[in-house]
């Protein structure tokens, strides 16, 4: 659950395909900084797993289908990205204790 309020900025430095996963470097010292491993990031409307997180940067692996259907397939390295940090604390466990999948509805 994000806010889609822009909280930070960052700077995709590196792309490389790893056997049909593409993983992104962002360099994002104030974000980085606020990160730990596993957090969700919202990165133009698609949420992402922060990964090798340190206090400059931070690492996320895309999928295959999140390349081919998101606009995250055209990434490229570019001066400055927009980055929407993970909500505080108290709003992930709320996030997570409603968050849920409809797989069928009553008639």
């Amino acid at each position: 659950m994000f806010t889609g309020i822009i909280e930070q900025t960052g700077t995709l430095v590196g792309l490389e395909n790893r056997g049909g996963v593409r993983r992104i470097t962002v360099e994002a010292p104030g974000l980085a900084c606020q990160l730990r491993e596993g957090d969700s990031l919202g990165v133009s409307g698609v949420c992402l797993t922060a990964l090798d997180v340190n206090p400059t940067l931070f690492h996320a692996d895309l999928a295959q289908e999140t390349l081919d259907c998101t606009s995250l397939g055209a990434l490229a390295p570019e001066p400055k990205s927009i980055w929407n940090c993970p909500p505080p604390p108290a709003v992930r466990w709320a996030a997570t204790l409603c968050r849920g999948t409809l797989t069928a509805a009553a008639p």
